[in-house]
């Protein structure tokens, strides 16, 4: 289930296999997007854009709808399976298993291109996408880290490596979130920070704002060369 500018969609099971239904908030409309008769899966929404997994060709690829236009197409129907889907605006990202290990792909709304995003070492899976930045979860060095990369230019780079398990990453705009087990295995706690270089130059706790919290280290840190 996702939800974006007052419109859900899901998975829906009342035929007997997964079809994709969507409703429309300000009319609480629902409107069929994909009921194929093979198995639609795990949607993604972003304004009129909407993607899935999709078994009609007897593995897992990727589709995906204009609502506007009411074109459905394909994405990515590689021979292997593709699995969990985000969009944003431009940009489509899913984890793939065309290699070895679990890679993250994605695909290029504007030049009709498929991308490699990450297919290091190890498995990367559970892609977020907001704008042109994907995050995803990465188990090149031996646990779950978080890394991230900027589609529109730029190298991929450590989001979050601790101690344990970094896992099930959000973001928005600038801020990521996500589940952090670095305290112990059966203590989750939740973490966050801002994609690196673009947190506010003042943000002096790195909670991705400028407050009264930062205006304290500021003056503690004063205090601490004036004397």
């Amino acid at each position: 289930m996702a939800v974006h500018s007052g419109r859900i969609v899901w998975e829906d099971h009342r035929a007997g296999n997964g079809d994709i239904y969507m409703l429309g908030l300000s009319t609480m409309t629902e409107t069929p997007v994909c009921v194929e008769s093979h198995g639609q899966y795990a949607p993604s929404i972003y304004g009129n854009l909407i993607a899935w997994q999709d078994m009609r060709n007897g593995n897992s690829d990727i589709y995906a709808r204009d609502m506007a236009s009411g074109v459905t197409f394909p994405v990515c129907t590689n021979t292997n399976d593709q699995f969990n889907p985000n969009v944003s605006e431009r940009y489509i990202a899913w984890f793939d298993l065309r290699n070895a290990t679990k890679d993250v792909y994605g695909y290029d709304l504007k030049t009709g291109k498929e991308i490699v995003i990450c297919n290091q070492a190890g498995d990367q899976g559970a892609p977020e996408i907001s704008g042109s930045f994907v995050v995803w979860t990465d188990w090149r060095n031996g646990d779950c880290d978080l890394y991230g990369k900027d589609l529109a230019g730029g190298p991929e780079m450590v989001i979050a490596q601790g101690l344990a398990d970094q896992i099930n990453p959000e973001i928005d705009g600038k801020v990521i979130v996500w589940q952090d087990h670095r305290l112990g295995d059966l203590n989750t706690d939740i973490w966050m920070t801002c994609i690196p270089g673009q947190s506010p130059t003042a943000d002096l706790n790195g909670d991705c704002r400028v407050d009264f919290e930062d205006l304290a280290i500021l003056a503690e840190q004063w205090m601490m060369t004036a004397y």
